[in-house]
């Protein structure tokens, strides 16, 4: 009876594991769908493991194509000729290229500036020294018209917006208008005298920074007047105008010197123009007459070898001197021009003749040195080329015995 009992417990406990299995596997194959949590990303929103690339900025191309980025173009100085007021300077641009020019002019003036091009592709600016920009080249036509600001350099740009081209720019820079001191100026001009008997007079003087001194002194037509102004920097600089508002020399022109015959008999307006700060300068001025009498003769002071003329001789124009000297002296002849050459030519009684030679100098000098070959007069005729201007002139004679 134990034996039958235990049998039959065995075949229960048997009987409840392969339940407990089978229920395991039911458990294993029959997988319950979980709930989804509600989430704050959007249902198209991408998820990924690593953050998608920042898309790149593209800029819009402009509708004109601007000049290329280059260095700052070299400017080209623009002078006008002596008496004038006005340059046409013709040229040609690269595609998308700038050239840059430059003049100084005074406050008050009017500036007229414009650029004519076949296809209207070449633009202007017009910029102060002082960076003040008075026309973008993007604002209207390529011209501009108006009263300057300030004495100082002005910039101009030509600017290209097509292919490569040919430009014409013209610029145009009124005289000042003329006021009660001639020359267009608010400053109080200072007359100046000559000495009883003299042709020239030398003044010192101070200038402020970036100003302007005036001067005048009247002069008849014909007459043939030099001026010149000396500083320790070479940054004053000079300007010359008739009363009748004919500028004669414009002091962005050149250097501070200027020789000419006069064009009419009237009052001369000579400014000294600061470019630089306070600095001390010196202002000479000659007025001479050209001589249209006969050859001058020359006279030694006792126990003199040697003596000195100065003159002025117009364009083109000659001058007579007279020397006795004897057979076998050496007679030696200078002369030095200071706005244009002077040459001369030394006559013997019997017609013989001697030039003078140029030498190698900042002025024009020439020089000769004969020995004699007979008594009586020697003429020497001194000489200035035809359109060479009008100038200032020395003249040195010398006689030893040989």
């Amino acid at each position: 009876m134990n034996k039958n009992r235990t049998i039959k417990t065995t075949i229960c406990y048997q009987g409840l594991l392969i339940l407990l299995a089978l229920l395991a596997l039911a458990g294993c194959t029959s997988k319950q769908t979980p709930t989804a949590i509600p989430s704050s990303t959007p249902e198209n929103a991408p998820t990924t493991s690593e953050a998608s690339p920042a898309p790149t900025a593209t800029m819009a191309a402009p509708a004109t194509p601007l000049p290329a980025a280059t260095s700052e173009p070299t400017a080209s100085r623009i002078s006008f000729n002596p008496g004038e007021d006005s340059a046409v300077i013709n040229g040609t641009i690269a595609e998308h290229a700038t050239n840059a020019y430059v003049l100084r002019a005074q406050q008050g003036q009017m500036m007229s500036v414009e650029i004519t091009s076949p296809n209207n592709d070449v633009l202007l600016s017009v910029t102060g020294e002082d960076g003040t920009p008075l026309k973008r080249y993007q604002n209207g036509p390529p011209s501009w018209s108006n009263q300057l600001p300030a004495t100082q350099d002005y910039f101009i740009d030509a600017v290209s917006v097509g292919p490569a081209a040919d430009y014409t720019l013209h610029v145009t820079i009124a005289p000042l208008p003329t006021t009660s001191s001639g020359n267009g100026s608010d400053n109080q001009a200072s007359r100046i005298s000559f000495a009883p008997g003299a042709n020239s007079a030398e003044l010192n003087g101070t200038i402020a920074e970036h100003a302007t001194n005036t001067y005048v002194l009247q002069a008849q037509q014909g007459q043939i007047m030099s001026v010149e102004i000396t500083s320790p920097n070479n940054d004053v600089l000079l300007s010359v105008t008739g009363e009748d508002g004919t500028p004669l020399k414009r002091y962005q022109n050149g250097p501070p010197s200027w020789t000419s015959q006069l064009p009419a008999t009237q009052d001369y307006f000579i400014d000294a123009v600061s470019a630089g700060p306070a600095t001390a300068y010196t202002l000479r001025v000659w007025v001479e007459s050209p001589d249209g009498t006969g050859p001058e003769q020359i006279e030694f002071a006792p126990n003199a070898t040697s003596t000195n003329r100065s003159g002025a001789l117009p364009d083109g124009g000659t001058k007579e001197y007279v020397l006795a000297a004897n057979a076998g002296q050496i007679m030696q002849v200078q002369t030095t021009g200071y706005s244009a050459p002077v040459a001369f030519t030394i006559h013997s009684p019997s017609g013989l003749s001697w030039s003078g030679e140029a030498q190698g100098s900042e002025v024009y000098t020439y020089t000769a040195q004969v020995t004699l070959p007979e008594d009586g007069d020697y003429m020497v005729t001194l000489s200035v080329p035809a359109g060479a201007g009008a100038t200032r002139y020395d003249v040195t004679f010398t006689i030893d015995n040989g």
